[in-house]
């Protein structure tokens, strides 16, 4: 009973992984929208937010055949309860990551500024890279690197706040931007919210290890 626990306990591990790795595939897609907008790559995109919806069903089907067992030991529960958060967060970053690309569709190449289009595709690289550690620290039950996601947060919230300035400045000196800019300042908070969904992911890891969301009551934030 113990080893087929655990051989379905992998299973979800090995899901969730690829659940992931699906996001960060979204979220690159959508980021190449901006450049290069098309109907291929926007149906790519819908395609892969399908494909996580289907996997965040497939992985709660999983989990609760999971409780279901018989007597799991409390850290069998708390990977399992872990697990069925993490897949919500992770079907929200799949929307912010359609949701970018809806946005790209009204931004015209080159009108927003090249400052703020790098610091944007910085910013989508460090939240790809939260989602990634995030689910990693999962399957590798690794604290340390669930911790090092939330520290990650701060890089993701500089890059809104600058980008965000950035914006402002290039709307004060041509009012006719500022639609534009407005859309851009949309795709970067996609990407901060995407941010912040990462650090719930490395929270439930915490949970998971140690019983805790949270290492200290001080980097509690709320939502």
């Amino acid at each position: 009973m113990r080893n087929k626990f655990e051989q379905e306990l992998e299973a979800v591990k090995v899901n969730l992984a690829k659940m992931g790795a699906m996001c960060e595939n979204g979220i690159d897609m959508a980021i190449n929208m901006i450049a290069k907008p098309s109907t291929a790559l926007e149906a790519a995109i819908s395609e892969t937010e399908q494909e996580i919806d289907d996997m965040e069903s497939q992985i709660e089907s999983q989990c609760l055949k999971l409780f279901m067992r018989e007597q799991p030991v409390a850290s069998d529960l708390r990977a399992v309860s872990a697990a069925m958060r993490m897949i919500s967060d992770l079907e929200r970053i799949g929307d912010h990551a359609e949701d970018i690309a809806e946005v790209a569709k009204y931004l015209a190449p080159g009108v927003q500024s090249n400052r703020s289009m790098r610091e944007i595709e910085e910013m989508s690289k460090a939240a790809s890279e939260m989602v990634r550690n995030a689910v990693k620290a999962y399957v590798e039950r690794d604290l340390e690197l669930a911790d090092s996601v939330r520290k990650a947060d701060d890089v993701v919230d500089s890059y809104f706040a600058s980008i965000k300035k950035d914006i402002a400045e290039d709307i004060s000196k041509n009012v006719e931007s500022a639609q534009q800019g407005l859309d851009s300042l949309m795709v970067a908070k996609y990407l901060e919210r995407i941010g912040d969904h990462s650090v719930n992911l490395a929270e439930w890891v915490r949970f998971m290890i140690t019983g805790s969301r949270y290492e200290k009551e001080k980097f509690q934030k709320t939502y």
